[in-house]
């Protein structure tokens, strides 16, 4: 007969941890940035009251369908410079290593802060954006002013992400970039800009460069992973577009670090049954989702779940895995 304490052991689940940028903004529309200080308080809780481990320790104990209790990953989504510049210091002052997933086409800056710039803090003389997209014309009404940097007390401060008319316009403008083809929404967002006036004060939101990401390799705490070429909406695109920016990907980084790349990421969490297959054709050994759920033993290894974490000083971060925890253990 199995004692309920054996059921638990061998049912012990783990929660992966999914971040994106460490910095405190101005303005935050998806609550995707932790500040500085809040992430430091997240490790020290981890280090003190759970089992932080690397993805790639994770994989083998659960093959091995070993997880040990309260067992955390961290991982990062996208591949901004503060990653570098405020979370790896704080990881190496913790000893908890992390994976980052990286967007390994060129570029600056991302697309969607790109049209945040324009959006949310370009100044637009008719009070309207409008451009064309797949055969249909979008107007965008700008009910309220442009954002400052540092006016995190108004409505579109990174406290409140209120739906202002600045922010609605964003959030439709972004749904519908989400779903174009590269080629087509650098052409959207170009047009865009040729209508702003001004885009002052606009915060950095960089790109990690080639550099940047070689050297958080080499530090030893930090894994990469690949998370496509170009962030597209994978379900959205052909088998043949879906290939080029998984394996693209992983071509590139493996370049870049001259390291085995092995992890997966899929942008905005969006998979079919064919996406799974081409990342798993393509070596890796896993790929993460988005689904707020805790990974086990039985796990599908290509698509596990992963708890997205908002900004919350260290307390109320504690108090929250905790509980899923007990939920877990229940």
């Amino acid at each position: 007969m199995i004692t309920r304490g054996l059921r638990r052991t061998f049912a012990r689940r783990a929660v992966l941890l999914l971040y994106h940028r460490i910095v405190k903004p101005s303005v935050d529309p998806w609550s995707l940035s932790v500040s500085p200080q809040h992430f430091d308080e997240h490790l020290h809780v981890l280090r003190k009251h759970f089992y932080p481990l690397g993805l790639t320790e994770f994989l083998r104990l659960l093959r091995g369908r070993i997880i040990p209790r309260r067992s955390v990953v961290i991982t990062f989504d996208d591949g901004y410079a503060d990653n570098l510049a405020s979370a790896k210091p704080l990881l190496e002052a913790n000893d908890i290593p992390a994976t980052l997933f990286v967007v390994a086409g060129q570029g600056n800056t991302f697309w969607w802060d790109e049209l945040e710039r324009l959006i949310l803090y370009g100044e637009f003389d008719t009070g309207l954006v409008s451009f064309s997209a797949r055969d249909q014309l979008h107007l965008l009404e700008l009910e309220s002013p442009p954002v400052r940097a540092g006016d995190t007390d108004s409505p579109e401060g990174a406290s409140g992400n209120a739906a202002t008319g600045r922010m609605e316009a964003y959030r439709e403008a972004w749904q519908v970039l989400r779903r174009l083809g590269t080629e087509e929404r650098r052409d959207v967002l170009a047009r865009i800009a040729t209508e702003a006036t001004a885009t002052p004060g606009y915060p950095d939101a960089r790109r990690l460069n080639p550099d940047e990401i070689f050297q958080l390799q080499s530090s030893g705490l930090v894994e990469i992973g690949a998370h496509t070429m170009g962030h597209p909406f994978l379900p959205e695109l052909s088998h043949s577009e879906q290939r080029a920016e998984v394996v693209g990907s992983k071509q590139a980084l493996e370049q870049l670090t001259g390291k085995p790349v092995t992890t997966f990421s899929y942008p905005f969490g969006a998979l079919s049954e064919r996406t799974v297959e081409i990342v798993r054709n393509a070596g890796f050994s896993c790929a993460c989702t988005t689904k707020p759920s805790a990974a086990w033993r039985y796990s599908d290894q290509y698509r596990l779940p992963r708890m997205a974490i908002e900004d919350c000083d260290g307390e109320v971060f504690g108090h929250r895995l905790a509980n899923t925890f007990t939920r877990l253990e229940a």
